[in-house]
């Protein structure tokens, strides 16, 4: 029987963004049309306890589907501002691997799905790239339980980051909208613009913040996750051999 486990991946990746993407979406919906208010005067203690029941689903699901967003597309923001991008840690590591470090890959796999050397295509060889890092981290959650929590840590904020870059522009999306139809219809409620604006300026900060983070943030993970991989390596081989030689 399996363990359930729910870590920092888990937790950053799926769980707070789905929160925060399902909290910009409920509040300033059901604000601006009157909802919230009596779902607030109904709600008693079974009420209370299915409504947050309810929420925790609804904030799991969505992060989920946030996290299954590749973090690179939360990356063209600064992309357009900087000429750095997180491919470009790859091509620095990974530009000529040896084959010596990858030798659990057998040499046809290799050769046809993880080494970048047998395409000239700059994005083909980034699909190396990427196939190479992701068998890094691996390597390294299966191999060292310290460092495996340095770089789920690393990825779980790096895929936090992301989803929040997505949830905050939803939030200015919708929190645009509310606006643009409290402008429209003029009996709307006071209350109602308020909240849009409330949400609209924070998640307007969340989205830049995030923009301009994403970068530092996979650049981080890029760097915890080779180093780990390169410094686990040797200590790896030098295992096997002196297991080796002992018998």
């Amino acid at each position: 029987m399996h363990r359930l486990s729910f870590g920092t991946v888990g937790f950053m990746g799926i769980l707070m963004p789905g929160a925060l993407f399902t909290a910009n979406i409920i509040i300033p919906l059901s604000v601006n049309f009157g909802s919230f208010e009596n779902i607030v005067k109904t709600v008693n203690y079974k009420a209370d306890t299915m409504l947050f029941i309810f929420l925790i689903l609804i904030s799991f699901t969505a992060g989920t589907i946030l996290r299954s967003f590749p973090p690179k597309w939360a990356e063209w923001p600064y992309r357009c501002l900087s000429d750095w991008c997180f491919d470009k840690i790859l091509s620095v590591y990974l530009s000529n691997p040896k084959k010596e470090l990858f030798k659990s890959i057998p040499d046809d796999i290799w050769k046809n799905h993880y080494d970048p050397a047998t395409f000239d295509a700059e994005v083909k060889k980034l699909w190396r790239y990427q196939r190479l890092f992701n068998f890094a981290k691996n390597y390294v959650i299966a191999n060292s339980e310290r460092l495996a929590s340095e770089v789920q840590r690393a990825e779980g904020l790096s895929r936090f980051t992301a989803s929040v870059f997505w949830c905050s522009l939803t939030g200015v999306l919708i929190s645009t909208t509310i606006l643009f139809n409290a402008l429209i219809m003029i009996d709307k409620p006071l209350e109602s613009v308020n909240i849009a604006m409330y949400f609209g300026i924070t998640n307007l900060l969340f989205l830049v913040g995030s923009a301009w983070g994403i970068g530092t943030i996979r650049q981080h993970e890029g760097e915890v996750v080779m180093q780990s991989f390169f410094c686990i390596q040797p200590y790896g081989q030098n295992g096997r051999t002196g297991s080796h030689q002992a018998k």
